[in-house]
């Protein structure tokens, strides 16, 4: 009877492990194949133009720049619906009565943090000389390298004049998401021991993600080390992130323009956003203490269903809808500015 109960258990996990690796290299089940989000910036105008060397500041236009992550950038939805061509049609349809036009530099690009937004907002700023700096801030932004990066790792190549992607387009590379954490690193490193088995490593990360949906959060776990650590005052990468997020805005307030920290919401969790209380206070704590412009986009989803705004169940991205309250979100607090429009 045992001897049959542990084959039974052997062929189970041998089974599954084949149809979970099959799957993952197939998709077969899902009918579809996984698309890989490129580590680059997107076309535009301005970006062509900025790139280029063509660009001219002009007192009577509008410039905001906009930095973050995937989450602004834009994952897998039309380019024509993401967040900054939305807020930029937003804004040429209500005229800005003291701008003759609106220019919006998106260099937003996937995998990025705090030290890589600095460092995008530094590359640019001079030749664009925004009013405005939108930085889409990611709860784990404080992850990966917070050192000043060394510039030679980065590329920056124009955009083919023909109006297509160019593979010489710059590049970025991601920042790396080691912590100081000691536990937590052990953790990662059983988890990478753990998912050489497929199909364990599959069942515990659906697991792991249904906890976390259900607002239950592990101690000791990746999750646990986010919401209850990572704006902890002893976390070298949040201390980091806080003085590269007061240089950004010290030298927008030096050239008397706004910055403002616009948090990106985790949108697959809008049942139990409560869990993020302790995160949003630290940032809203520092944000206060330092007077930096500070809007949380979830408040803009409060009530909602997860279903309606994020890409999946188990991807918090948001879908074209979503982008376009954001957008609205932004719009809003920028007409709060003072800025009149016709």
């Amino acid at each position: 009877m045992k001897r049959a109960l542990v084959l039974k258990i052997i062929v189970f996990l041998l089974v599954g492990e084949a149809v979970v690796r099959f799957d993952q290299a197939t998709l077969f089940f899902s009918g579809t194949r996984d698309r890989v989000l490129e580590n680059i910036i997107k076309w535009s105008p301005e970006l062509e133009s900025v790139e280029n060397g063509g660009f001219v500041v002009d007192g009577a236009d509008l410039r905001i720049m906009l930095l973050g992550d995937s989450k602004l950038y834009g994952r897998w939805i039309n380019s024509d619906s993401t967040f900054s061509k939305q807020l930029k049609s937003m804004l040429l349809k209500r005229k800005v009565a003291d701008y003759d036009s609106v220019y919006v530099l998106d260099v937003t690009l996937p995998g990025g943090n705090t030290c890589t937004n600095k460092h995008d907002f530094y590359r640019y700023y001079s030749a664009f000389r925004p009013q405005i700096v939108i930085l889409g801030y990611n709860y784990n932004d404080v992850y990966g390298d917070q050192d000043e990066v060394d510039s030679t790792i980065y590329r920056m190549n124009s955009r083919a004049s023909s109006g297509r992607d160019s593979p010489a387009r710059r590049k970025r590379v991601r920042a790396n998401n080691k912590t100081d954490d000691p536990w937590l690193e052990s953790v990662k490193s059983v988890k990478k021991v753990i998912s050489k088995s497929r199909l364990i490593d599959f069942l515990l990360v659906k697991l792991n993600m249904e906890l976390k949906l259900a607002g239950i959060v592990i101690p000791g776990t990746e999750f646990d080390h986010l919401i209850h650590k990572s704006h902890s005052p002893g976390f070298s990468g949040w201390r980091k992130s806080q003085a590269s997020l007061r240089e950004i805005s010290d030298e927008c307030k030096a050239d008397r323009g706004h910055f403002i920290i616009y948090v990106t919401p985790s949108l697959e969790m809008l049942s139990n956003y409560q869990v993020y209380d302790q995160v949003d206070a630290a940032l809203t704590e520092f944000c206060d203490k330092y007077k930096v412009d500070h809007l949380n986009g979830i408040d803009y989803f409060v009530g909602g269903d997860s279903d309606d705004y994020a890409l999946s169940r188990y991807d918090g991205h948001p879908n074209e809808a979503a982008h376009r309250i954001m957008a609205q979100q932004a719009y809003d607090f920028i007409a709060g500015l003072g800025l009149e429009f016709k």
